[in-house]
């Protein structure tokens, strides 16, 4: 009989029987009798007598109240004789139904069965890499632990060596170490680890051990490093897509420049953004990204947004299907026009590992020879920007923006547009009118020509604004294009703006005035802010700010949120907002 013996009754009424009445009688209780008729003393069917639970007989039917030896636990109306017998099966000790089975629990994993054991499951799987990664530090064996169980042990990945702890009912359903699988961030898989040159342009340089790139869709601050410019930017964005600073990116992409790097490696003769007379389609004429001549190829770059939907909202482009039918349009549109080779190179992701893979096991692998390409190189590059580029030559004496096109292989106007870029970011001292002067000062002395003609600017009401030493020097400062057929009477305006000869002007200034104002198209100047609505750049016109995205005039419009991931206002809407709230952020 158990020592402890908690039942919580220390005397209990019971019925006095035929059964227990010689029981009783026999460890000395007495019993009432009383005669019946042929005078004998009986038992009244009834009796009931106050006995110790002690005295129960150990077949007792009789209802007790147990307490829990465990937790204390009081348990009505149990059977004594149920209550013993459980007693003698186990360890002499009641418990409750929850205590019972948390003893049972631990009694299985105490004497687990080996075939129900760790060890026995891994070799019997084909899984012994969990015995291999199974920690020595843990306190027992893959023999002695149920490979179902939910209690936590150690384990030491094979292939990242990092240390976490699992669940074995876990490891052996198929769940793997949480760093390699980028469910936790430590040294093996952090930002500096994986990705150390997206981690430096982080403004907090310790967010870079705490940020799991290919995962994390936090917006984190990043300072350019080349223009100093900060910016709120999602990580996984910046690995997929490459970062481009807002104030001085040449809006040229990373797959692009990594392109261009090679081709240049390899020194062969190519064209960057390559229009033909026969690509002209519904008045526009379709570009592709890379010409090369001497193979009558054309290579297109193709990003994320060829293979993906959603970009339509992301930076007012395409939806899927027609950047899918506009790559469509211009494939057939080479063919039928005898390109020989028309090859695309996969580029959805802006990594030096993809990209170089997709090149190789294209056709490009056969026709040119990759096999000294520094990709390292081409990485560098693209991660650089063309604007600095253009800057460093102009600063290293190449001061002819047509050799820093050819150098760079791009257009004379893009050229100009990064100098002009450069000189607002201090990287350079280019300053078109000097360039202008200059320029017409060389090519008057080559010619034996006079300088070209002054200009006047006016505004439409023709009043006088601005006086330039030429037509080009003029088309620099405005943007203004078509100058000399206004001065000439072919068109009413350009930029905006009236212009007339300065000879012309002088003799017709009294004139002119009295007459009525013109009325002339003239570009909106547009405010680019971030998605917190804090001012970033003045752009002279959308056209202008399209070198950072399309869209931006539905965006102005109201008929789009945001364009290249900024949200961007008329400068008058911005302007009269700014007044009437008297803020300069939180548009």
């Amino acid at each position: 009989m158990s020592k402890l013996m908690a039942i919580l009754e220390k005397e209990i009424l019971v019925e006095a029987s035929g059964m227990n009445i010689k029981h009783y009688e026999e460890i000395g209780y007495t019993i009432p009798r009383q005669k019946d008729r042929k005078g004998r003393l009986n038992v009244k069917k009834g009796t009931k007598i106050l006995v110790k639970v002690t005295d129960l007989p150990r077949r007792s039917s009789t209802l007790v109240t147990k307490i829990c030896d465990e937790c204390g636990k009081h348990i009505g109306e149990i059977a004594y004789a149920s209550l013993m017998a459980n007693r003698n099966k186990g360890d002499g000790i009641d418990r409750c139904r929850k205590c019972a089975m948390l003893k049972n629990g631990i009694n299985r994993k105490e004497n687990v069965p080996y075939e129900k054991s760790l060890d026995y499951f891994a070799k019997t799987n084909n899984k012994e890499y969990l015995l291999e990664e199974f920690s020595d530090k843990n306190d027992k064996k893959p023999e002695n632990i149920n490979y179902c169980t939910t209690d936590e042990y150690l384990w030491i990945c094979n292939k990242c060596k990092s240390e976490f702890v699992m669940q074995p009912a876990y490891r052996s359903s198929g769940g793997n170490c949480p760093y390699c699988i980028g469910r936790k961030v430590n040294h093996t898989n952090c930002l500096w680890t994986t990705h150390p040159e997206i981690a430096k342009l982080l403004k907090n340089k310790e967010r870079g051990y705490e940020v799991l790139s290919t995962h994390s869709k936090s917006l984190e601050i990043l300072k350019c490093d080349k223009c100093g410019y900060e910016s709120e930017k999602i990580i996984n964005h910046i690995r997929k897509y490459g970062f481009v600073c807002p104030k001085c990116s040449d809006a040229v992409s990373y797959p692009e420049k990594f392109m261009a790097s090679m081709l240049d490696q390899i020194n062969i003769e190519h064209k960057k953004e390559k229009t033909f007379e026969w690509s002209k389609v519904n008045n526009s004429k379709k570009r592709y990204d890379f010409y090369i001549p001497s193979l009558n190829c054309i290579v297109e770059t193709h990003g994320k947004q060829h293979y993906d939907g959603g970009f339509e909202y992301h930076n007012g482009g395409k939806t899927l299907e027609e950047e899918r039918k506009n790559d469509l349009i211009k494939k057939e549109l080479a063919i039928n026009n005898g390109i020989q080779h028309y090859i695309i190179i996969d580029c959805r992701e802006s990594s030096i590992e993809y990209i170089k893979s997709n090149i190789m096991s294209s056709d490009l692998s056969v026709l040119l020879n990759l096999n000294e390409i520094d990709w390292l190189k081409c990485h560098e590059y693209a991660c650089n920007s063309m604007v600095k580029a253009a800057c460093d030559l102009w600063n290293e004496g190449v001061k002819s923006t047509s050799e820093i096109k050819n150098k760079l292989s791009i257009g004379k106007g893009t050229a100009l547009r990064y100098l002009k870029q450069g000189a607002e970011l201090g990287w350079c001292d280019y300053d078109p009118k000097k360039v202008s002067s200059k320029a017409r000062s060389i090519n008057g002395k080559i010619n034996g020509k006079k300088k070209s003609k002054k200009v006047v600017q006016l505004s439409p009401k023709r009043e006088f604004i601005n006086e330039f030493e030429s037509m080009e020097a003029a088309r620099i400062a405005t943007n203004a294009k078509n100058i000399p057929a206004v001065c000439k009477g072919i068109f009413k305006s350009s930029g905006g703006f009236l212009w007339m000869y300065k000879e012309d002007y002088e003799k017709n200034k009294d004139y002119l005035l009295s007459l009525p104002e013109v009325q002339v198209s003239r570009e909106r100047k547009v405010i680019q802010l971030s998605l917190n609505g804090e001012f970033i750049k003045e752009w002279s016109s959308v056209k202008e700010a399209t070198s950072i995205s399309h869209g931006i005039r539905r965006v102005c419009k109201g008929r789009q949120k945001t364009a290249g991931g900024y949200k961007w206002m008329y400068k008058e809407d911005y302007d009269n907002i700014y007044k009437s709230t008297n803020k300069g952020v939180k548009i």
